[in-house]
């Protein structure tokens, strides 16, 4: 289930951790944390506007952190969805830009 919206960016999300998603074992002293959504069409526009030439954009199903309790081991440091979890979003992204 989708918990925040995708096109939530005037406001960021605030969210209390328990746990650093770089070290699971860590107990961050600071609780709070604050996060803002970037839309793919945002990084995007972002790229466009710097001035640089997207020569490719790549989406994937795998992430290199347990992003959400769900998530599985995928390829070695890598975390994906489990098998039967449909539908599955993309994870990440990946793109390579060059300025002219």
């Amino acid at each position: 289930r989708v918990r925040y919206p995708y096109f939530h960016r005037d406001e960021p999300i605030a969210l209390e951790m328990s746990a650093d998603y770089a070290d699971p074992d860590a107990v961050p002293e600071i609780r709070r944390n604050f996060e803002w959504a970037h839309g793919v069409s945002d990084i995007v526009n972002a790229v466009i506007g710097a001035g640089l030439r997207l020569e490719w954009l790549r989406e994937h199903d795998e992430i290199v952190w347990k992003l959400l309790p769900v998530l599985v081991s995928g390829n070695p440091g890598q975390y994906r969805w489990p098998d039967a979890f449909e539908p599955r979003l993309p994870l990440s992204l990946s793109f390579s830009a060059r300025k002219d």
